[in-house]
């Protein structure tokens, strides 16, 4: 069933969940270590950019992406025969396409659990600093209109009219 993620119900729903998950803006700590010569945490920082972004990609490199059910994800290019992958990490060593990284505007110190879900979308989640680091790739707008957040809302079941609804 597809949802209307940013319905009046579901906005509130996705508010919550990142009010309970989402912790503080790390920006300003990152300019003042930065500003001040520390350099303890330079390593981790510079892991959370070499996130590949595997979806870019594929899209950079007109392949065309058909999601199954079964027998994982169809990929296909004009100068290759379609094949299956169970992952765009797969299809893009498959093809050995050269790898677009994850452009990071904002950096938000998350809950684990929100980590490991952003993780698995393939967002730049690094621990770093005592904190779980997510690299944001959009700023601007409120974090619960991403579409990782509508994602993660919708495998929790707990958009409007389904079986954890939040509302």
């Amino acid at each position: 069933m597809k949802h209307d993620y940013n319905s009046p119900a579901n906005q509130a729903i996705k508010s919550e969940l990142v009010a309970r998950e989402v912790i503080s803006n790390l920006g300003p700590v990152f300019t003042f270590l930065s500003e001040n010569g520390a350099s303890s945490w330079q390593e981790e920082y510079d892991d959370l950019h070499s996130t590949p972004d595997y979806a870019k990609t594929l899209e950079y490199n007109d392949v065309t992406v058909t999601p199954r059910d079964e027998n994982g994800t169809l990929y296909s290019t004009d100068y290759q025969t379609a094949f299956t992958a169970d992952t765009d990490q797969e299809a893009c060593e498959e093809l050995g396409l050269d790898l677009e990284y994850h452009e990071i505007l904002e950096y938000w110190a998350i809950s684990a659990y929100l980590g490991e879900k952003l993780g698995a979308l393939g967002e730049p989640v690094q621990e770093m600093l005592g904190f779980t680091v997510w690299g944001r790739g959009c700023s601007g707008q409120a974090i619960m209109l991403d579409d990782q957040i509508s994602q993660i809302a919708e495998g929790m079941e707990i958009l409007e009219g389904q079986a954890n609804d939040w509302s």
